[in-house]
């Protein structure tokens, strides 16, 4: 029997961190894929079916908060937890109010802080 390995999505316009907290996760075993826009956070999401979305906040075309409202009302991605990751303290302050996302955290996060909340959505509880 083949054990399914657990798929993140990263959605970053700013590519070395959307590259670090991918190359991270593959550190960890984790199929990643990047996406620099929201533009096809959807439909990606859609095909590519990930167990977890990082997600910044604010980005050109199609903001994380748009992005997260769309996933959100898809019945295809409504489930898909959500770990927002921002720079501006508005942004993260918006995304705490709008309950959108499992964890909030504040760039530039610490490789540690990801593990954890990666780790707390996407690792079974021990007793």
């Amino acid at each position: 029997m083949e054990i399914l390995k657990k798929k993140i999505l990263v959605i970053d316009d700013e590519s070395p961190i959307a590259d670090m907290i991918a190359d991270f996760c593959q550190t960890y075993g984790f199929e990643t894929r990047v996406l620099n826009s929201g533009e096809k956070a959807v439909e990606v999401a859609k095909a590519f079916r990930p167990d977890l979305i990082t997600l910044d906040i604010v980005m050109p075309e199609k903001s994380g908060l748009e992005v997260a409202d769309l996933l959100k009302n898809d019945p295809e991605t409504v489930n898909i937890p959500i770990i927002v990751i921002s720079s501006y303290t508005n942004a993260v302050e918006a995304a705490k109010s709008l309950q959108i996302a499992q964890a909030v955290l504040q760039k530039p996060v610490s490789l540690k802080i990801l593990e954890e909340n990666i780790g707390s959505v996407l690792l079974p509880k021990k007793p």
